[in-house]
């Protein structure tokens, strides 16, 4: 049965013949249904072959060095085409080969039986270009000859310049230490006790090179008002949530250096707000499509409270939360 889908590649072969090794492969993606689809992609890799690491499926935009999260879902209007861009990035020690990938869209509904698959694509990598010969060696010697030249110059200076009179005792001028103030109309919560309960993470917690799914949530609506003003840091607030906080996060050890949340909706438009263990409210929208996202760095030890708003009033709220130490899965942090 033909797929709801016309995959078509601007090309079925791509050459990594630059010192970077890198390359991309752009696909063309048609809704061949009469029907409005949400659709996953996906990339197939031959077992075993190492340019499974090299594959990195990019969000939409020209100009985009984000790469898209795995699951992340695009609408098809009746005959929209979409375009999907895949980077290619081979590391230095790669040995010279061809490998073959396949780019796989799905409907999100029934993702085993109802998807299309592109045509192989290959990769073929050359070998990477001989070093430049070094340049000739600087004469060593010269740097003594330099430094001995150079005292003398400093000393006949000094001697030449030297002030024999007396310098006042100048009073010290006191200090004046910066603080932070916030915008005068920063959004006020209190977390009260959070809906959702606590997530501890401590030194076993573990981060990979994934996004970790936290705590997935799915209720209806509990939202008491709708969330205005800025954050304290100047940021627009929005959404419908609840008075007290939906969920908290209680940092004991810190498992890298930066941690990002973000919220994966399955039911709309959503907002994350969020009080870190300062007090300070951080408020972010869309950091990518329709998904919130915040970012803490350095990651402070304490208790992150965190409400989870719809843009719709009374709409119910379903998702997963997710915290990851790499920033290039969903955003620039």
């Amino acid at each position: 049965m033909p797929g709801p889908f016309t995959i078509t590649p601007s090309s079925t072969l791509v050459t990594l013949e630059d010192d970077k090794r890198q390359g991309t492969a752009t696909f063309t993606v048609k809704n061949d249904t009469a029907r409005r689809i949400r659709a996953t992609a996906r990339l197939i890799v031959p077992t075993e072959s190492p340019a499974a690491s090299w594959l990195t499926i990019m969000q939409p935009g020209e100009a985009s060095e984000t790469p898209e999260l795995p699951g992340t879902v695009r609408l098809f209007d009746l005959g929209e085409t979409e375009t999907y861009l895949v980077k290619i990035a081979a590391p230095s020690d790669a040995v010279p080969s061809t490998h073959t990938f396949r780019l796989v869209v799905a409907d999100e509904t029934n993702p085993d039986d109802n998807f299309t698959e592109s045509p192989d694509i290959s990769v073929v990598l050359n070998k990477k270009p001989d070093p430049p010969p070094p340049p000739p060696k600087f004469p060593v010697w010269v740097i003594p000859v330099i430094l001995v030249v150079l005292v003398i110059i400093v000393l006949a200076i000094v001697l030449l310049t030297r002030d024999t009179t007396p310098t006042p005792t100048e009073t010290p001028t006191p200090t004046v230490t910066a603080t932070f103030t916030p915008p005068p109309n920063v959004l006020q919560l209190d977390p009260g006790f959070p809906h959702f309960g606590t997530a501890f993470v401590g030194n076993d917690f573990f981060l990979g090179d994934d996004p970790v799914n936290i705590q997935e949530f799915s209720f209806a609506s509990v939202a008491e008002f709708e969330a205005s003003g800025v954050d304290s840091f100047g940021n627009p607030c929005t959404g419908f949530i609840s008075s007290s906080a939906i969920f908290a996060v209680e940092i004991a050890d810190t498992p890298s250096s930066d941690l990002a949340f973000f919220f994966q909706s399955t039911n709309g438009d959503t907002t994350l707000i969020m009080l870190d263990p300062f007090g300070l409210v951080r408020c972010n929208d869309d950091v990518q499509g329709f998904q919130p996202g915040l970012n803490f760095s350095p990651i402070e030890l304490g208790t992150y409270f965190i409400w989870i708003g719809s843009k719709e009033d009374g709409r119910a709220i379903s998702g997963s939360l997710l915290v990851t130490s790499d920033c290039r899965n969903f955003f620039n942090c």
